[in-house]
């Protein structure tokens, strides 16, 4: 503490230096950090502080905040989702390897436990808002009016095609190769998915949240599959009728915009439904509701086949502070009694957790390599809430709190009179 003498009286006036405060804020890293023995990071403000993980090596990512002030406000204050506003106002900047992120996330949520607040926590529960934000187009709530901007899948499809790959596949890839490329994983993920439905040329199928199109087109190509999808978002359905009518198969594919809780498609309309875009998962409190009004729209004996997001019934942090939205925290038990009760019968549940992983890292990298372009500046902001989203959820993954299964069920042939 310093002091100063003032005229006229000569009084003394106490000031407490900025330096006091950046030896709290340190202590506060270190001590949490104390245990940490991943890859070294580095978090600083444009205004002069600055903190790394090691003393001893280079820092392979760094956080840089334009304040003092902002940071603090993102570690402190978990209430108002500052963290998502903060970064997508251009607050925070990021420099380096993204993935070093994650060891520390990883190293976070396993040590946060005693803290009132925890900053990879927020990241955890804002890329949940952020998700529903992504497909409804709508605040979670009066707090988060940071995210009332247009819906991030109604940007164009120029934004997506640099990060999600060739085929414009929102699923998980299918690695089946050590070092195969991402193209054929995607195609791969789309063969894996007709042939677990035993698709077959006089099927018709209904893709549910189809997104450009992808799975429409390969199963109508190599299949001859009578495909039809659904899609929340405008631009979506624009692009996949462009993409039908460029390959000519606009009698063997369409695509709507349509909300099956409004307007369910007549009973037994369809042979197979998939629902395979982690982007539009239905809510766990819905579940029952939406997989009966599945099970309604098959025939007897068809299937249905969806990806969800799952957690272990011995959840850590993060689980238990996502509110119930768009990626339920729920175990695949209560998962799978849910379908039971609306009368599917289970015929396969495999986990997708590393395939997804590694398709997240794609994406990621792909996103930040699309990012440093010029051509990538006008989408500022949907960059932004993309890589929010992503990382989020690989942190949460990577952390084992998170996982995928991917769940093929079927309305039984003989189902008993009610």
């Amino acid at each position: 503490m310093s002091h100063e003498i003032t005229e006229p009286g000569r009084a003394v006036v106490y000031n407490l230096p900025s330096a006091f405060s950046d030896t709290l804020r340190t202590l506060q890293f270190e001590q949490f950090f104390s245990g940490y023995e991943g890859s070294a990071f580095c978090v600083r403000t444009l205004d002069g502080w600055s903190w790394s993980s090691s003393g001893l090596r280079n820092p392979e990512f760094v956080a840089i905040f334009r304040t003092r002030d902002a940071l603090d406000a993102v570690v402190g204050d978990a209430k108002e989702a500052t963290l998502g506003r903060v970064f997508l106002e251009g607050g925070l900047e990021i420099q380096g390897n993204i993935f070093v992120l994650l060891s520390a996330a990883e190293y976070t949520l396993r040590h946060s436990e005693g803290l009132s607040n925890s900053l990879i926590q927020n990241v955890g529960r804002i890329s949940m808002d952020v998700s529903r934000r992504l497909i409804h187009g709508r605040k979670s709530s009066a707090s988060h009016n940071w995210l009332c901007t247009p819906c991030p899948l109604d940007l164009p499809v120029e934004f997506f095609e640099p990060w999600l790959g060739a085929y414009l596949g929102h699923f998980c890839a299918d690695f089946r190769e050590r070092d195969e490329d991402f193209a054929t994983a995607q195609q791969n993920g789309l063969e894996r998915a007709c042939r677990l439905l035993e698709l077959g040329g006089c099927d018709r199928l209904l893709d549910v949240g189809c997104g450009w199109g992808s799975l429409l087109l390969y199963a109508a190509e190599h299949y001859g599959a009578n495909s039809r999808g659904i899609s929340s978002s405008g631009l979506q359905v624009q692009a996949a009728e462009d993409r039908i009518c460029r390959r000519g198969l606009a009698w063997k594919c369409s695509v709507e915009s349509r909300d099956l809780r409004t307007a369910p498609f007549r009973a037994q309309a369809f042979d197979k439904i998939t629902h395979l875009g982690i982007f539009e998962q239905a809510p766990f409190s819905d579940l029952c509701k939406y997989l009966t009004c599945m099970q309604k729209m098959l025939v007897p004996g068809g299937m249905l086949l969806l990806d969800r997001m799952t957690r272990t019934r011995d959840c850590g942090p993060i689980a238990r502070s996502i509110n119930l939205g768009l990626l339920p925290p729920e175990p695949l038990s209560k998962e799978l009694e849910v379908a039971e009760c609306a009368g599917f019968e289970l015929i396969a549940a495999d986990s997708l957790r590393d395939e997804y992983e590694q398709t997240l890292r794609i994406w990621i990298e792909h996103l930040l390599s699309n990012w440093m372009g010029e051509g990538s500046r006008p989408f500022c902001r949907g960059y932004r809430t993309w890589l929010l989203y992503l990382v989020g959820v690989a942190a949460s993954m990577r952390a084992e709190e998170l996982q995928v299964h991917r769940i093929l069920l079927r309305r039984p042939r003989c189902e008993r009179a009610a």
